[in-house]
């Protein structure tokens, strides 16, 4: 029906929605052309008509005018959703990838778009689409000593970690700290630290492995800009686990390996967020010297394996230090059955919660307003598989 002087706009595009997600898409598509005719800037029925010509299969018209309302309003999430969705239903899943992380980028906190970015990340390494590495961004012009502390309870782990981090940092000035005899990770790494040099420092658990290609430009970027970076974080600290804001307050990304040899699975956490980090995990933690010499590791309190991360970069959060979770640092944590990944905590770390609590509480901040949720993941049976997804979601956060 054309549309004629006094004709509602909103009526019509409400009917022509209504018409939609009854499936009847000529009708809608019917609809949408009415509105246009009256308002032909009108973003929303601009959008529907392309997402109705897409289910009509009028693909490539489709798509240009989900395209023109994304042009007129590039702000809306929404839309870059529904183009991701609709990429996925037709296979079309590095527009999908591409998409869903333009949505991630407008929104973090939108827990649709970084559940799509994963599940078409995951669907188009399952695909086997190929994915290159993301573009390394240069350090700058002053390139940064580096030093690595380890603490170790047996030497063939500090033979494997020391190996693999000469690898990593073969073409930089570094240095490797190994502790073997550590009364507590407080202790070792303060120890560590005292014997080194380097301007920048890596306090690192030695069951990983690190999977990113340019690992060493990724380090020295993040912490250019930043003072303190994790791998895994949260950026509202509600309680004695980093994990437990839930969703969007987590961060990051890490692989677990299956000591078993069964497969990889990778959590998602979240993607990186507007605001701060707020304390980080504690199996890779990185900083630029002058944080170590300002926040020592808590040795008097925490003077067993646990707490020792939260503490410190909480306390560099609480001192005005900036923490950062980037994504192109990924690694993969080698864990036992009884670690907490597998919802098992010690009794060790049962016994420094309380402990915790009682030094931060009065800082941290209210649990009000966490949704709690669980973040996405994902299982890979092969280590190549799981570095082609962990790039495709890097690239799909650095798109611009």
């Amino acid at each position: 029906m054309p549309p004629q002087q006094g004709y509602d706009p909103e009526l019509l595009l409400a009917i022509a929605g209504m018409d939609y997600q009854a499936g009847r898409f000529t009708d809608a598509l019917r609809g949408y052309n009415a509105v246009l005719r009256l308002r032909p800037d009108d973003v929303n029925a601009l959008y529907r008509l392309g997402m109705t010509e897409i289910q009509l299969g009028h693909v490539d018209n489709g798509f240009a005018n989900v395209g023109r309302a994304i042009a007129l309003d590039p702000s809306r999430v929404e839309f870059q959703i529904g183009l991701a969705n609709a990429y996925g239903r037709l296979g079309r899943l590095d527009e999908s990838v591409k998409a869903s992380g333009r949505a991630v980028l407008l929104a973090p906190e939108n827990a649709e778009a970084f559940t799509n970015l994963v599940k078409s990340a995951f669907e188009s390494v399952m695909r086997g689409e190929p994915s290159s590495p993301a573009a390394v961004a240069a350090p700058g012009k002053d390139i940064k000593s580096i030093s690595v502390v380890v603490c170790s309870r047996n030497e063939k782990q500090g033979r494997r970690i020391k190996a693999h981090y000469e690898a990593l940092l073969v073409d930089c000035d570094f240095e490797i700290i190994q502790i073997y005899d550590a009364r507590s990770l407080c202790e070792g790494y303060n120890r560590g630290f005292a014997r080194t040099r380097g301007d920048v420092v890596i306090f690192s658990h030695d069951d990983i492995e690190i999977l990113s290609a340019d690992f060493s430009s990724h380090l020295l970027h993040h912490l250019a800009v930043n003072d303190l970076i994790g791998v895994a974080g949260t950026s509202r600290l509600v309680g004695p686990s980093w994990t437990a804001a839930g969703w969007p307050r987590t961060h990051g990304c890490v692989a677990h390996g299956h000591l078993d040899g069964s497969g990889f699975d990778i959590e998602c956490y979240g993607p990186t967020p507007k605001g701060p980090i707020e304390a980080v995990d504690g199996v890779f933690i990185a900083a630029n010297r002058e944080v170590c010499e300002a926040i020592q590791f808590d040795d008097a309190t925490f003077d067993g394996f646990h707490y020792y991360d939260l503490d410190f970069s909480y306390r560099a959060f609480l001192e005005g230090f900036r923490i950062a979770v980037p994504w192109e640092i990924f690694i993969v944590h080698h864990v036992r059955p009884d670690h907490p990944h597998w919802g098992k905590f010690p009794v060790e770390w049962e016994k420094y919660a309380p402990i915790f609590l009682a030094k931060h509480r009065s800082r941290m901040s209210a649990a009000a307003g966490s949704s709690n949720g669980r973040w996405p993941g994902v299982h890979f049976g092969s280590q190549a598989d799981a570095v082609a997804f962990h790039r495709a979601m890097v690239r799909a956060q650095n798109i611009p």
